[in-house]
């Protein structure tokens, strides 16, 4: 997929947001599973080791939020993976060098995507120091990528 365009991030973002929560719930079940959240849930306490329950679910949900999206823009369906698929493909970007993690970003998600993950952030948690909020947006970015590869080896 090209690197989304702003009108396209901004009809995706808002569809997202207005989402209700009903709605995210199914996506949720449907297109994530229970696999890959958990596998989100790892990635969140890596990131942030000392934070919450309740803080850790709230960056899950943002994980899931940028994984739903990246879904909209590349408008593909998917299934919620089976375990070993959902391992494979969050560490296949977990593990990306800094270097590699900046081409990726520049390749498929770009500006537009960052911006509406940085303000989509700051909206659910409210977080808005830097090093808070860089975190909330590379756990994002992650799961963005995760869904592109997802989708890659499923078509």
């Amino acid at each position: 997929m090209a690197i989304p365009t702003l009108a396209q991030t901004r009809a995706a973002g808002l569809t997202l947001s207005a989402m209700p929560q009903s709605k995210f719930d199914e996506r949720r079940h449907v297109e994530a599973g229970d696999a890959l959240v958990a596998f989100f849930v790892i990635l969140a306490k890596k990131l942030f080791p000392k934070a919450a329950e309740a803080q850790t679910a709230q960056r899950v949900e943002l994980m899931l939020a940028a994984y739903f999206l990246r879904g909209d823009l590349d408008a593909k369906k998917v299934a919620a993976p089976a375990e070993p698929k959902a391992k494979k493909a969050v560490e296949s970007v977990a593990s990306l060098s800094g270097a590699a993690l900046e081409q990726r970003m520049t390749a498929e998600v770009g500006d537009s995507v960052l911006a509406f993950l940085n303000a989509f952030s700051i909206k659910v948690t409210g977080a808005r120091d830097d090093a808070t909020r860089a975190g909330h947006v590379h756990l994002m970015v992650l799961a963005y990528l995760v869904r592109g590869v997802l989708s890659a080896v499923r078509a």
